[in-house]
Formats: C-alpha cells, sequence, structure tokens
C-alpha cells in the first residue's frame, strides 16, 4: 500500500537531552565558542586537537574539526543552516573517512537550548 509506514525509508536518529545549571546564553556559548567547541567534541584526556577548530557562526557559515588519539585521525566539518543564539543552532555533519567504520558519513545536527528557570535544558537532534 502506497503511502504506508513500510514503504517510508526510516532516517536514523539519535536525540539526547541533557540539562545544566547555567543561564541559555552561556549553555549556548560553551558549545558554540572556540573554546567550548574543544572540550565538547573532543574529550581533553583521550584525543587531541591536530589543528586549531574553524568556525563561522552564522547561516551559510563553515566548521571543520580534526582530533586525533596517536594512532587515528578524525576530520569533521560542515555548514550552519540555521543560528539563533541562544535558542537554536542547526549544522550539516560531515565525517572524511571515518577511521572506525571507513567511510564517510553525511547527516544532519540540530541543537535547541531551552531556558528552564536557572537551568537549561539543551536537546541535541542527529538525524541522518
Amino acid at each position: 500500500m502506497a503511502g504506508s509506514v513500510a514503504d517510508r525509508e526510516e532516517i536514523p536518529r539519535l536525540r539526547i537531552t541533557r540539562t545544566f545549571e547555567a543561564s541559555r546564553d552561556r549553555v549556548f556559548q560553551a558549545f558554540t565558542g572556540k573554546e567550548g567547541v574543544r572540550i565538547w567534541f573532543a574529550t581533553p584526556s583521550k584525543l587531541r586537537w591536530l589543528e586549531e577548530p574553524q568556525i563561522d557562526l552564522r547561516p551559510g557559515g563553515r566548521y571543520r574539526f580534526r582530533v586525533g588519539d596517536g594512532k587515528r585521525v578524525w576530520t569533521i566539518h560542515g555548514s550552519y543552516l540555521e543560528v539563533k543564539p541562544p535558542e537554536r543552532v542547526k549544522f550539516t555533519w560531515l565525517w572524511e573517512n571515518d577511521p572506525i567504520h571507513g567511510d564517510s558519513g553525511d547527516s544532519v545536527v540540530t541543537v535547541d537550548f531551552q531556558e528552564r528557570g536557572s537551568t537549561t535544558e539543551m536537546i541535541l537532534t542527529h538525524e541522518g
């Protein structure tokens, strides 16, 4: 039957929600600013940055992150599709030859920041 759930291709989706004891502005800046990105995207005790994170935080702007563990290298890059400080950022996520899976990936990440009194709820949805 056309249009049934079985006919629709399922898009893989990961959704993570976390609450932080900080203002929405502070959490947004920590997630999108260069110093925060160095911690969010590469655990310092496990990975080291091989080049400075490149971030042009605006719709149509690009980013590029390159980290390694001494044996493998991960390069992630993409474009910002939507930037609405301090409530939302949406961007493409492209792997360059993932050293674990051996291929490149192409997906979209949306991160919403919602004020909850004195805390901020961050909802990250990764699709594709």
